[in-house]
């Protein structure tokens, strides 16, 4: 016998703590090959292809072809790299969330942070010599770095001027810091484990 409803997972995405204010679903169409070009939204985007064929890759991950009944999410404030429609065209419903008193709005190119540079990790001068240290940085996180180098654990979180620097030496002791981007290499580089 025939089930009557049938329910089937497509995707499960979490999503950033943030007020959402309201979706707007909107049914688009890309003649065939339109490039939507590189872009970035101000909120997640959830869509789902009704019909045709899209290009689809974010923020440097592998390009993939996104086909009738497949669905994809576009985190927001991150580079999509490609939306571009295949020789067929494409077809598809886009949700559209959006914070409270927020339209949607596609910009084109990465976005940036403040002083204008590409969003991105933060990156601080001196990381690329700290030697030890594995980097546990997650893209989606943003302004979040973390690493481990044998028992400890150092959080850097950017904020404009000031960065936070906490640090755990997995044995209950804490240290935290609160130091212009320039000094958290070495101040890293110069910790011991256990801390004092």
């Amino acid at each position: 016998m025939t089930e009557p409803v049938v329910r089937v997972s497509l995707l499960q995405q979490p999503l950033p703590v943030r007020a959402i204010g309201g979706v707007q679903v909107r049914r688009i169409t890309l003649a065939p090959d339109v490039a939507g070009g590189p872009h970035h939204h101000n909120g997640a985007v959830f869509g789902a292809i009704e019909a045709g064929s899209v290009h689809f890759q974010v923020d440097g991950a592998p390009s993939t072809v996104l086909r009738a009944g497949d669905v994809f999410y576009e985190p927001a404030h991150v580079l999509i790299d490609r939306f571009d429609a295949t020789s067929e065209g494409v077809t598809f419903l886009g949700y559209f969330l959006v914070g409270p008193g927020e339209a949607p709005e596609l910009t084109p190119g990465p976005p940036v942070v403040d002083g204008g540079e590409a969003y991105g990790l933060p990156r601080f001068a001196g990381e690329e010599a700290l030697t030890g240290w594995t980097d546990h940085s997650d893209i989606a996180l943003r302004t979040v770095r973390v690493f481990t180098r044998g028992s400890v654990t150092a959080t850097v979180i950017a904020h404009p001027g000031v960065w936070d620097l906490i640090v755990s030496d997995g044995r209950g002791s804490i240290r935290y810091f609160a130091l212009d981007p320039a000094e958290i290499a070495p101040t890293l580089g110069g910790l011991d484990s256990p801390l004092p």
